[in-house]
């Protein structure tokens, strides 16, 4: 084992954060689109890399993977939705690999794993089995500056940032109904990517 620190990358996140009570809610789970749960730490320490680098940019946990192979020299032969941001750790003012974020949840009213299941629990749920009458979806886009949050048969949530970084103003009812469509909101960063 001796050598073996000095070649080996280190990785420390997590899967999701917890609300702690903030917005009068605590625990996670599928409502829950708020950067208390959707912000999670992130540190890697690489060999190769000497100086500490703090990176304030947009990150999915998706990007870990091909992170970690352009770092390590693997190339990756499958389809992947995650995007290597091995470049910040020469450069870390290189140029943004994402301009948003996208984060969904599901519930399901009744599955073989119970009535009003969640999900999380890496379980195979098929997606055609979704019922728009007993089930919903959640999700939201989050840009450097901006988030809209779909709730299923409920009020949506659009925050300004810069103005309110704790999410507590909803805006969305001041956005005007020309704008307040999901194809329309989504549609401006989605139409971008």
């Amino acid at each position: 084992m001796a050598g073996k620190f000095e070649n080996t990358i280190i990785v420390y996140t997590s899967d999701h954060g917890d609300m702690i009570g903030s917005h009068g809610l605590n625990q996670k789970g599928f409502a829950m689109h708020y950067d208390e749960v959707l912000r999670v730490p992130l540190i890697i320490r690489d060999p190769d890399s000497k100086a500490n680098i703090h990176i304030d940019k947009l990150i999915s946990l998706l990007d870990i993977i091909p992170t970690l192979a352009d770092l390590t020299g693997i190339k990756i032969t499958n389809e992947t939705h995650g995007k290597s941001f091995a470049s910040y750790f020469t450069n870390p003012d290189a140029e943004n690999i994402r301009d948003y974020i996208i984060a969904e949840t599901f519930k399901f009213a009744d599955t073989d794993l119970g009535s009003g299941f969640e999900g999380g629990q890496g379980e195979y749920i098929d997606l055609s089995s979704f019922n728009p009458e007993k089930n919903a979806y959640n999700f939201s886009i989050r840009a450097r500056d901006e988030k809209y949050i779909f709730h299923w048969k409920d009020t949506d949530e659009f925050y300004d940032l810069n103005v309110d970084p704790f999410e507590n103003c909803n805006l969305y009812e001041n956005l005007g109904s020309s704008a307040k469509s999901v194809g329309e909101i989504s549609g401006n960063y989605l139409g971008s990517a």
